[in-house]
This record gives C-alpha cells, sequence and structure tokens, in this order.
C-alpha cells in the first residue's frame, strides 16, 4: 500500500469519528474554523452550503454538465471549485485556495485548509473544477 493511500486511510477513520484535532495535526493540513461546528446542520447541505451551491448545480456535474454560471476548467485558480465524484456521484465541494489546496467543510465538523487528496477515501477518486462565469 502506497503512502498516499495509507494517508487518506488514516484522515477516513479520523473522519468517520469525527476526530477534527487528529485531521488538524496531519500535514499540511490547517483547521480553519473550530468554534462551534454543529452551527450550520441546520442547512440541509451543510457540506457545501457554505460555498453557494444549491444541490441541483451539483447534480448536473453529476450528468457532466457545468452549472448555469459555471463552466468546466482544466486549469483551477483561487476561487475555483473542486467537486469531489466517487462513482460519478458528487461527494464533496471545496473552494480552491491556491494550486493543489483546498478549503472545504467536513460533514458537520469544522472548516479545513487540506491539500486537493488529504480527504476522506468516501469523497472518491476523481475531482473536476468548476470556474465562476465573468459577470
Amino acid at each position: 500500500m502506497d503512502s498516499d493511500t495509507k494517508l487518506r486511510q488514516r484522515i477516513s477513520r479520523a473522519y468517520n469519528q469525527e476526530a477534527w484535532d487528529e485531521i488538524a495535526r496531519i500535514p499540511r493540513v490547517s483547521l480553519i474554523d473550530p468554534s462551534n461546528p454543529r452551527r450550520d446542520l441546520r442547512k440541509k447541505n451543510f457540506c457545501y452550503a457554505g460555498l453557494g451551491f444549491p444541490e441541483s448545480d451539483l447534480l448536473e456535474v453529476e450528468r457532466g454538465e457545468a452549472p448555469k454560471g459555471f463552466s468546466f476548467t482544466d486549469s483551477p485558480g483561487e476561487g475555483d471549485f473542486a467537486v469531489y465524484l466517487k462513482q460519478g456521484q458528487f461527494t464533496h465541494v471545496g473552494k480552491v485556495a491556491e494550486e493543489n489546496q483546498v478549503l472545504s467543510k467536513w460533514r458537520e465538523g469544522p472548516w479545513f485548509h487540506h491539500p486537493l487528496w488529504h480527504v476522506p477515501m468516501s469523497f472518491g477518486n476523481k475531482v473536476v473544477y468548476l470556474k465562476k462565469a465573468k459577470e
């Protein structure tokens, strides 16, 4: 088993146990907002509610279509969105912070700043990027 898989398994175990502090001890992962992590539970889709994505937009991504006001990009930049997919279904969304770094909210836990693939295995093994259309 390679080191990336071992790291993702470690992250997955901590994620499943909601051991947010353990995840924050992983190199290059930062816990951004540890205060009152359950405050967003009243939002139906808490994993991406803070990013401004309605669920219907993410369902379009599953169909291979860019949501209205967005386009797919192969060269993401700061402020673009990383949509994680597992077996063709979206599992998670994060905002690209800088090259290969993402800002995202994990379940009902806190916000993390993390490398693209420093995520639980349940988020999947594919990422597509969305760029907001210029207004």
